[in-house]
């Protein structure tokens, strides 16, 4: 075989080397690109994590904040509960004191018309018999004589 056959080879196989390098040498320059953008990102993505945690902190000391507050508000509520209950067992003690108080008056002014009637009826009878005194002394002396 020629020489110039083997210098074309050869050639041919140089220039795939030069377009390899090259191919090469841009893989390289993407990677590094990569890297700096993937180095970048670690640093926002740290920031963010820690702006998260700082949330997350945030809300943990507010949450426990809620709860102390709802667990006074629950305690509150037992309070006005109980209050509600005493008071109520007051009015029922009150209505039973004016139940018993209605009834004794009732009963006091039954015999209060009781007596009234009494009253009455002893001036009914002592008109009566002051008015026909003539007519009484008669019947009793027609009896008596």
């Amino acid at each position: 075989m020629d020489d110039r056959y083997y210098e074309t080879r050869i050639k041919s196989v140089e220039d795939r080397i030069d377009n390899n390098d090259r191919y090469f040498r841009k893989v390289e320059e993407t990677l590094e690109k990569f890297a700096e953008m993937n180095s970048s990102q670690i640093v926002l993505l740290h920031e963010t994590i820690g702006r998260l945690e700082a949330n997350a902190n945030d809300i943990q000391k507010i949450s426990a904040v809620h709860e102390e507050r709802l667990s006074q508000h629950d305690g509150d509520i037992k309070d006005v509960i109980g209050q509600i209950q005493t008071v109520h067992g007051r009015i029922d003690s009150v209505k039973s004191d004016i139940a018993s108080w209605k009834e004794r008056s009732d009963r006091r002014l039954m015999e209060m018309e009781k007596w009234r009637w009494v009253v009455i009826g002893g001036i009914s009878i002592a008109v009566f018999a002051v008015s026909n005194w003539s007519r009484i002394g008669a019947i009793v002396g027609s009896f008596a004589g």
